[in-house]
């Protein structure tokens, strides 16, 4: 009976396979399927409040969701199958229904709050009055492709399709800084593989700064579309893929130039540094000749953005007192409007830390004067906090910028993103720019931590110690091939010596030898 009893108790100790497996398994995450949960809840209320007031602006929006969303899953799924992880398409799922309650909200705070005053309101009337024409091919009503006119020349390509309504404008647009941060996740993960990938994922696609500000009928959109687009390239580019990420920059710079010119200039500045800082993977005459022709190349281009960005600003030319001029010009320009303060310009480089300190940290909790400024407020604490956390990654930016050069062209983006914009005197526009540089200066928290390299513990040595294997002798696998496996055996070398043979025996005269010795 004891026996039976203890068999009994030895087998609850035991688990079946299956049920070990189940335990053993890596539970998925569930908090993407809330929020796809929440992303359908607003979407029906969407639906019930275009039936109910019979808006051309909400009816117009209400089957775009849906083709949006579809394109989505199939990113996702294609994420997915790359990863081999199949939560990715839960996760980019949750990412595109957060996008879609950002837009909705930036889309009620600005009628709500602002009386719709803005920029997508410009925007909106000349799409209006291009789409028509567009739609029947006609396009000789196109002024310009360059700066506010492009906007209003997109904006109409989009109503030709969509129809003339603000939101459906706004949801296109949003969805394209969607598809540009998602590039920007991916080319993190491809150029800094042993990064954080997860946490920088869940930053770029879920920070509220990029659910809110590019959401809308705007430039951001655009210009965070380009910036992923041509990050992705520059990153397929470091990683031996150079057609593809050579023709990704091209569009991506030549993009986000018709725009903002002074944009693509500092994500060329952060080329220029990765080019310079990078590690050739592999050294020598001809690597060093491809260098040169590649200095070359980016120097033609250099020239081309350097005269766009002077023609777009008004300017002669790019020099420190024309830029120095153009900060002034546009500090004067963003202080006229609320939420202004004053500034610090990079035309001192001692100002440089507070500068950074402001173009990302700013508004602080006790300058904020409005709800969205202090929405801003709270997520430059939690800024600070994740900065501080991140220390030890970020005391690996240099190793980093060596080995894995797409680190150094993060770096050379926020250094001249930082130098344009530390001008900016308004805490709202302030934070609607930089979320064209937050993604880059997000990817540096997420570095591989520091670690000394080529040092172990005294703890490993020794351990390391006790499992080396013996030293043999060249060209033995035996350490003592001499020694019979046998432990009791003699270990003397001339134990089993042969001693009936001579060793001087070929010494001696042949004619004194027998002729049958030989035999």
């Amino acid at each position: 009976m004891s026996d039976e009893r203890a068999e009994g108790e030895s087998n609850e100790d035991h688990l079946p396979l299956g049920y070990a497996r189940a335990l053993a398994a890596v539970r998925p995450i569930q908090w993407p399927r809330y929020v796809i949960g929440a992303g359908a809840i607003v979407y029906g209320l969407l639906i019930v409040a275009a039936v109910g007031t019979g808006s051309f602006e909400l009816l117009d929006a209400v089957p775009l969701i849906p083709v949006l969303a579809f394109i989505s899953f199939r990113l996702g799924r294609s994420i997915a199958e790359r990863d081999r992880d199949p939560a990715m398409v839960q996760f980019v799922l949750a990412a595109f229904s957060a996008k879609m309650i950002g837009t909705l909200v930036r889309s009620l705070v600005v009628s709500l709050v602002y009386d719709n005053r803005s920029d997508s309101l410009d925007y909106h009337q000349w799409g209006k009055f291009f789409a028509p024409s567009f739609r029947g091919f006609d396009f000789s009503d196109i002024v310009s492709w360059s700066g506010t006119e492009f906007m209003r020349t997109a904006t109409g390509f989009v109503y030709s399709f969509t129809g003339a309504s603000q939101l459906s404008g706004a949801l296109v647009f949003s969805f394209l800084s969607f598809i540009g941060l998602l590039l920007l996740w991916r080319a993190f993960l491809r150029a800094v593989p042993n990064g954080l990938g997860r946490r920088y994922g869940i930053l770029v696609l879920f920070l509220p700064s990029f659910l809110y500000w590019p959401s809308a009928l705007g430039k951001e959109g655009w210009a965070i579309f380009c910036l992923g687009l041509a990050s992705y390239g520059v990153a397929r580019a470091m990683t031996r893929s150079i057609g593809v990420g050579v023709l990704c920059v091209s569009v991506g710079l030549f993009g986000v130039t018709l725009l903002r010119p002074h944009v693509a200039l500092t994500i060329f500045s952060g080329i220029l540094l990765a080019a310079a800082c990078g590690k050739s993977q592999a050294p020598g005459t001809k690597s060093s000749a491809l260098r040169l022709v590649l200095f070359g190349v980016l120097a033609v281009i250099l020239t081309f953005l350097a005269s766009s960005t002077a023609s777009f600003f008004g300017v002669p030319s790019l020099n420190q007192e024309t830029i120095n001029e153009t900060l002034n010009n546009a500090e004067g320009r963003t202080s006229e409007a609320g939420s202004s303060f004053t500034p610090v310009t990079m035309s001192n480089p001692a100002n440089f830390p507070i500068a950074l300190f402001t173009v990302f940290f700013r508004p602080l909790p006790i300058e904020a004067s409005s709800g969205i400024a202090a929405a801003s407020a709270l997520e430059g604490v939690f800024l600070m906090g994740l900065v501080w956390t991140s220390r030890r990654r970020l005391r690996s930016l240099f190793r980093c910028m060596r080995n894995q050069p797409y680190t150094a062209y993060c770096v050379g983006t926020i250094l001249t993103f930082v130098y344009a914009f530390s001008a900016f005197s308004n805490f709202g526009i302030l934070a609607r720019q930089r979320c064209q540089v937050l993604p880059f200066f997000l990817a540096l928290l997420c570095l591989p931590e520091w670690k000394r390299e080529g040092i172990i513990s005294t703890e490993a040595a020794l351990e390391g110690r006790d499992e080396a294997p013996i030293e043999t002798r060249p060209g033995t696998a035996d350490p003592y091939p001499h020694v019979p496996a046998d432990s009791t055996a003699s270990t003397d070398p001339y134990s089993e010596a042969d001693f009936g043979f001579d060793p001087y025996e070929r010494f001696r005269d042949p004619s004194t030898q027998h002729p049958m010795d030989h035999v």
